[in-house]
């Protein structure tokens, strides 16, 4: 049996930083071994850093899960690297070959980093240069998961873009499926200032603004007349729930 979802961090080891990133991105994709009571998804994370062969990373099989996602942590090191260009250039060269979807995520730590591989010229980069410093890594980590749920969504890898682009085919470039729909879950208590509503409010208006997620709050979408447990119930199918477990919530 195949792994649903795999995911691999490659960075360059003279990047000093991307041990840090990408064990962060271990401990809330994969496991906390230092927590094991701490729930997390379970997904199987792995890292591309150190030379294997031919001073590359070891490759990639994309054999083993449905859907592989890599993210590419491009620094100024690795985009004067001509090992680490190689490899990705290998890496979208195997993805096409396989069986199984893949993509790849690629973070431009410095604007040159856009630059880095013509295999990539035609794919949007999360650009890490232009957040704020005190929230960047937060933020890219919110970004690089709702990417990874959009992935699950099934769509078109790299090679089909690129196929896409020289036929002219405008359907699949442009065709991407619209950001994940986020239920904001929540009980009002009109007793309360610090209340659910509230809550769910600002976590809303982040989600909107910030991530460009889109949402569901019932007070929004639910037009005047609409059976409302009907309205729910539908939202519900097509979104993935998040709740504000206020005080009032619990007892609900």
């Amino acid at each position: 049996m195949i792994d649903p979802l795999r995911v691999y961090i490659v960075w360059h080891p003279g990047f000093k930083r991307g041990a840090e990133i990408a064990k962060s991105y271990y401990l809330t994709l994969s496991k906390d071994v230092s927590n094991p009571n701490r729930t997390v998804i379970g997904i199987p994370v792995f890292y591309r850093s150190e030379a294997f062969a031919n001073n590359m990373p070891k490759p990639i099989n994309f054999d083993k899960a449905e859907r592989t996602a890599i993210i590419l942590l491009v620094d100024p090191e690795m985009t004067v690297s001509a090992h680490f260009k190689r490899y990705v250039e290998e890496l979208i060269d195997d993805g096409e070959r396989s069986n199984h979807q893949y993509r790849i995520f690629p973070v431009a730590l410095r604007s040159s980093s856009l630059a880095f591989s013509d295999g990539l010229a035609m794919v949007n980069f999360a650009r890490y240069y232009e957040l704020e410093e005190e929230t960047a890594d937060k933020f890219l980590k919110f970004r690089l998961l709702h990417e990874l749920i959009r992935f699950l969504y099934d769509h078109p890898s790299i090679g089909d873009l690129q196929e896409a682009e020289e036929n002219g085919n405008s359907n699949l470039t442009s065709g991407h499926k619209p950001p994940v729909k986020v239920f904001v879950s929540h009980a009002k208590d009109v007793t309360k200032k610090d209340g659910g509503e509230r809550l769910a409010k600002l976590f809303r208006n982040f989600m909107l603004t910030e991530l460009g997620l889109r949402t569901f709050f019932d007070v929004i979408h639910i037009p005047v007349g609409a059976n409302f447990p009907a309205s729910i119930e539908g939202a519900i199918k097509e979104s993935t729930v998040i709740a504000i477990h206020s005080d009032r919530y619990s007892s609900r």
